[in-house]
Parts: C-alpha cells; structure tokens; sequence
C-alpha cells in the first residue's frame, strides 16, 4: 500500500504486528455484476418468479438489503453470484476507492 493510504484509515494503527495489509485483487477474484436500464427494470418488474435484482441502492449504510426491489429476473443474462460470496457496493466498477463496504 502507498504510504499515506494509512492516514486515511483510522483502525489502520490498531492492527497487530503480525496481521498483514493486501489490497483485495491479491487474496480474491472480484466479479462485478450488471447494470440494469430503466427498460430493463420495467420489463423485469412484472415476474413474478425468478431471483431478486438488487442494486446498491437497496443495500442501506446498516449494510441491510432490500430483497424486495421489485424487480425479479429468470431470463439467464444477469450474473448470479455464488453461494457464500461477498457483496461489494461498488459504483462505478472501483472498488478501491469505496469508503464503506
């Protein structure tokens, strides 16, 4: 990491002697998901079966989602993560310069 990236994280000093410090693209893999137009949500919003849609915005800064947007989609073309992955909001395809996870 850059020298002063440790002055922009607070718990950063708290951390033992022993614990190392890694950006994210060396210990996982980062898939990112879809993007859906307005048309696209009109036509998906009248399923009603299929898998919740979720966007950042149904996810709150208490980090609790909103699993009933809507918005169902069953048509094969949207990215479906793995069970016991771990959701990342991140806009606009950065996740290293995101404050809140």
């Amino acid at each position: 990491m850059k020298k002063n990236e440790n002055n922009e994280i607070p718990w950063i000093k708290k951390m033992g002697k022993n614990d190392a410090k890694t950006r994210l693209k060396y210990v996982s893999t980062i898939y990112t998901g879809n993007s859906m137009n307005e048309e696209s949500k009109k036509n998906n919003s009248n399923n009603k079966c299929g898998i919740n849609y979720i966007s950042t915005k149904d996810i709150d800064n208490n980090l609790s989602v909103n699993y009933n947007s809507g918005i169902k989609v069953n048509d094969g073309i949207y990215k479906i993560a793995p069970i016991n992955s771990i959701l990342l909001c991140i806009e606009g395809g950065s996740a290293g310069k995101k404050k809140h996870i």
